[in-house]
């Protein structure tokens, strides 16, 4: 399945396990080299497996570089982004649907939650959700490096 419209990036739910009215899954995924992800956070953990590639994550100020073989557990509320080094192949483990979100600085100078939306990804709630918008957030999220932000 092609997802948010990105060349070469695709998703397919591999395993679900259903308990109560959560499911927890694991998805695979294929990202392009190039791929940059911006900054933002779950609020369940989340574990990661590199089969293939290599991605560098970053948390705060920290960064960290995995290749194939390699694991990382991110946990919840933890605010991190990454860049596909060379084009990947990850397992991702983690309750679906259990949102997307990212932190907005205000003109106030308060900072503000907002959750994202982006049909066909997994973290994504459904779209029957109020706080997602009719358009999807892919912009916000996702950009190749080649790619310039007036593109999006």
């Amino acid at each position: 399945m092609r997802v948010s419209g990105i060349p070469g990036y695709e998703l397919e739910i591999a395993s679900v396990l259903q308990e109560d009215a959560r499911q927890v899954c694991r998805w695979r995924t294929v990202a392009p080299a190039g791929l940059i992800v911006a900054p933002h956070h779950h609020h369940r953990d989340e574990v990661l497996i590199v089969r293939s590639g290599r991605i560098r994550f970053v948390f705060d100020r920290e960064s960290i570089e995995l290749a194939a073989g390699q694991r990382l557990l991110i946990p919840a509320h933890t605010t991190h982004s990454h860049v596909v080094l060379e084009a990947t192949q990850l397992d991702y483990l983690g309750e679906a649907r259990a949102g997307l979100f990212m932190w907005d600085a205000q003109p106030d100078g308060t900072v503000v939650e907002t959750e994202l939306y982006i049909s066909g990804l997994a973290w994504s709630r459904p779209e029957a959700v109020p706080a997602h918008r009719a358009a999807t957030d892919r912009g916000r999220l996702y950009q190749l490096a080649d790619e310039s932000p007036a593109a999006q």
